[in-house]
């Protein structure tokens, strides 16, 4: 009984051993205080462009310095390696047992588990989550495309309502906090609906597409422009005073004023104006509706007193 036990201990090991060597996953044990290479399977090795015989005796450090030195095997992003394979050892002696993400530099990732045992023995056990880490990329991508469709008007390709609701805030939360400049500027399109009219809804869109791409081009990149109705735009204009944001709200008045808007079906040319209303933030403000609200009042009178103008409002 004694011997076939030990005989079927031996084939068991034998038989781990063998598919250890065949694995896709990597494996290897360390000892000692130099965490020396005691047995590694080929995945492993091959990960650092050697073989097991090889590897054996090799220590932990010197085959990181050499991976990080020859950018071959484990991705090791620092300026001082002896500071980061401080870090790393003293991350490991915290448990006894704890899982980690590695990437490759030839691209592959493992997810590593790390178990401290008995003699001072180390394994490590890395399963390939290449494909896994691909699917979270590709998700992330379309969630981030989602996203960025949810907040797009689909006709201008600008900001639409649903972002201008979220970002307004954000943005007056910050320079209320900060003490700093915010302004907002209201711009609707004069008389519209004869544009519609005598061009058809085709030529409306347009004017539309082709007065987003000016507005985009005449704000900063720090800027925020919305439509938010269907011939209504904001432009949110952080660290902007009311007087520099009244300057640019007429730099893009006259230049659309001046603009000869081209109907892509019709082959011809309209001209439009537009009134803009500005306002910036005040100590009392509470929120940005309050902001908003005196642009509004400013658009209200522009209209009110001919259109094609702006004007800025304090109070």
């Amino acid at each position: 009984m004694i011997k076939h036990d030990k005989e079927a201990d031996f084939n068991l090991k034998s038989l781990i051993i063998k598919g250890l060597e065949i694995s896709p996953d990597c494996f290897v044990v360390m000892q000692g205080e130099e965490n020396k290479i005691l047995y590694c399977n080929h995945t492993f090795a091959d990960i650092f462009g050697s073989t097991n015989d090889q590897l054996v005796g090799v220590t932990n450090k010197t085959l990181l310095k050499q991976a990080w030195q020859t950018k071959r095997g484990i991705n090791i992003e620092t300026q001082d390696f002896d500071e980061w394979m401080a870090r790393v050892n003293e991350l490991h002696k915290v448990k006894e047992v704890n899982q980690f993400e590695t990437d490759l530099t030839d691209g592959r990732w493992f997810r590593m588990t790390r178990m401290n045992l008995e003699q001072d023995i180390k394994i490590y056990f890395g399963v390939d989550i290449t494909e896994l880490k691909k699917l979270q990329h590709d998700l992330e991508i379309a969630v981030q495309q989602i996203e960025r469709l949810a907040n797009t008007d689909a006709l201008t390709n600008i900001s639409n309502r649903r972002f201008f609701e979220v970002i307004s805030e954000k943005k007056f939360a910050i320079a209320k906090r900060y003490h700093k400049d915010f302004s907002v500027m209201l711009l609707d399109i004069d008389h519209f609906k004869k544009v519609n009219d005598n061009y058809g809804h085709e030529g409306g869109d347009d004017v539309l597409k082709a007065l987003a791409r000016m507005c985009t081009d005449m704000v900063r990149n720090t800027d925020t422009l919305c439509r938010i109705g269907g011939e209504e735009f904001v432009v949110l204009l952080p660290e902007t005073n009311l007087k520099k944001a009244y300057i640019l709200a007429e730099r893009i008045r006259l230049a659309i004023n001046k603009h000869d808007f081209y109907i892509v079906n019709l082959k011809c040319t309209v001209g439009i104006s537009v009134s803009i209303g500005v306002s910036a933030i005040k100590e009392e403000d509470e929120n940005v509706r309050d902001i908003l609200n005196r642009a509004d009042a400013a658009l209200y009178m522009a209209k009110k007193v001919g259109r094609n103008r702006a004007i800025s409002k304090k109070e």
